[in-house]
Protein backbone atom coordinates (compact mmCIF):
# COMPACT_ATOMS: atom_id res chain seq x y z
CA UNK A 1 0.00 0.00 0.00
CA UNK A 2 1.33 3.58 -0.75
CA UNK A 3 0.06 6.92 1.14
CA UNK A 4 -1.60 9.23 -0.89
CA UNK A 5 -3.38 12.89 -0.11
CA UNK A 6 -6.02 14.72 -1.89
CA UNK A 7 -6.14 18.74 -1.58
CA UNK A 8 -8.78 20.43 -2.79
CA UNK A 9 -9.64 24.02 -2.59
CA UNK A 10 -12.60 27.02 -3.38
CA UNK A 11 -11.37 28.83 -6.72
CA UNK A 12 -12.77 31.51 -4.32
CA UNK A 13 -10.01 31.07 -2.02
CA UNK A 14 -7.27 30.23 -4.52
CA UNK A 15 -6.34 31.55 -8.20
CA UNK A 16 -4.59 28.12 -9.67
CA UNK A 17 -3.24 24.92 -8.53
CA UNK A 18 -0.08 26.35 -7.14
CA UNK A 19 -1.49 28.68 -4.98
CA UNK A 20 -3.25 25.64 -3.61
CA UNK A 21 0.39 23.92 -3.28
CA UNK A 22 1.67 26.48 -1.83
CA UNK A 23 -0.77 27.12 1.09
CA UNK A 24 -1.15 23.52 2.14
CA UNK A 25 2.66 23.51 2.25
CA UNK A 26 3.00 27.11 4.19
CA UNK A 27 -0.18 27.28 6.25
CA UNK A 28 -1.65 26.15 9.47
CA UNK A 29 -3.92 23.69 8.17
CA UNK A 30 -6.31 22.35 9.18
CA UNK A 31 -7.03 25.72 11.36
CA UNK A 32 -6.54 27.93 8.00
CA UNK A 33 -9.49 30.13 6.97
CA UNK A 34 -9.61 29.36 3.66
CA UNK A 35 -12.40 27.08 2.38
CA UNK A 36 -10.31 23.87 1.53
CA UNK A 37 -9.40 20.09 2.58
CA UNK A 38 -6.79 17.55 2.93
CA UNK A 39 -7.73 13.81 2.06
CA UNK A 40 -5.08 10.98 3.21
CA UNK A 41 -5.59 7.64 1.67
CA UNK A 42 -3.75 4.82 0.98
CA UNK A 43 -4.27 2.61 -2.16
CA UNK A 44 -1.95 -0.34 -3.70
CA UNK A 45 0.92 0.61 -4.65
CA UNK A 46 0.30 -1.04 -8.58
CA UNK A 47 -2.58 1.56 -9.05
CA UNK A 48 -1.71 3.97 -11.93
CA UNK A 49 -2.20 7.89 -11.42
CA UNK A 50 -5.76 8.43 -12.91
CA UNK A 51 -6.98 5.31 -10.44
CA UNK A 52 -5.34 6.79 -7.43
CA UNK A 53 -6.74 10.53 -8.42
CA UNK A 54 -10.32 8.73 -8.54
CA UNK A 55 -9.68 7.43 -5.22
CA UNK A 56 -9.26 10.82 -3.64
CA UNK A 57 -12.00 12.62 -6.07
CA UNK A 58 -14.37 9.89 -4.24
CA UNK A 59 -13.52 10.34 -0.87
CA UNK A 60 -13.66 14.26 -1.14
CA UNK A 61 -16.89 13.81 -3.00
CA UNK A 62 -18.33 12.09 -0.30
CA UNK A 63 -17.27 14.59 1.60
CA UNK A 64 -19.44 17.26 -0.24
CA UNK A 65 -16.93 18.48 -2.00
CA UNK A 66 -17.35 18.88 -6.16
CA UNK A 67 -15.27 19.43 -9.17
CA UNK A 68 -17.04 22.63 -9.81
CA UNK A 69 -15.12 25.75 -9.00
CA UNK A 70 -12.93 24.37 -7.04
CA UNK A 71 -9.16 22.96 -7.58
CA UNK A 72 -7.74 19.65 -6.85
CA UNK A 73 -4.55 17.73 -7.06
CA UNK A 74 -3.15 14.04 -5.28
CA UNK A 75 0.67 14.31 -3.81
CA UNK A 76 2.54 11.18 -2.92
CA UNK A 77 2.64 10.78 1.12
CA UNK A 78 0.82 12.20 3.70
CA UNK A 79 0.71 16.15 4.28
CA UNK A 80 3.01 16.28 7.06
CA UNK A 81 5.59 14.26 8.42
CA UNK A 82 5.73 11.60 11.26
CA UNK A 83 7.54 14.51 13.97
CA UNK A 84 4.47 16.99 12.40
CA UNK A 85 1.51 14.28 12.96
CA UNK A 86 2.94 13.54 16.67
CA UNK A 87 2.57 17.34 17.49
CA UNK A 88 -0.91 17.77 16.22
CA UNK A 89 -2.40 14.31 18.22
CA UNK A 90 -0.42 15.45 21.33
CA UNK A 91 -2.14 18.76 21.00
CA UNK A 92 -5.35 17.29 20.51
CA UNK A 93 -4.80 14.89 23.55
CA UNK A 94 -4.16 18.43 25.35
CA UNK A 95 -6.76 19.83 24.21
CA UNK A 96 -9.30 17.01 25.05
CA UNK A 97 -7.44 16.93 28.23
CA UNK A 98 -8.56 21.00 28.85
CA UNK A 99 -12.21 20.33 27.83
CA UNK A 100 -12.70 17.49 30.60
CA UNK A 101 -11.20 19.72 33.16
CA UNK A 102 -13.74 22.27 32.41
CA UNK A 103 -16.18 20.38 32.22
CA UNK A 104 -15.54 18.73 35.93
CA UNK A 105 -14.80 22.05 37.08
CA UNK A 106 -18.17 23.33 35.77
CA UNK A 107 -19.72 20.44 37.58
CA UNK A 108 -18.38 20.82 40.24
CA UNK A 109 -19.41 24.26 40.59
CA UNK A 110 -22.69 23.67 40.20
CA UNK A 111 -23.34 21.44 42.82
Amino acid sequence: MKTYTFLIGTADDFENMDELIEHFENSSYPSSICNCSAFEFEAPAECDKDTVTMIGRGIAFSNDWSMDDTFSCVVDGPLYGDAENEMFNAGMAAREAQKRRYLDLAQCSEV
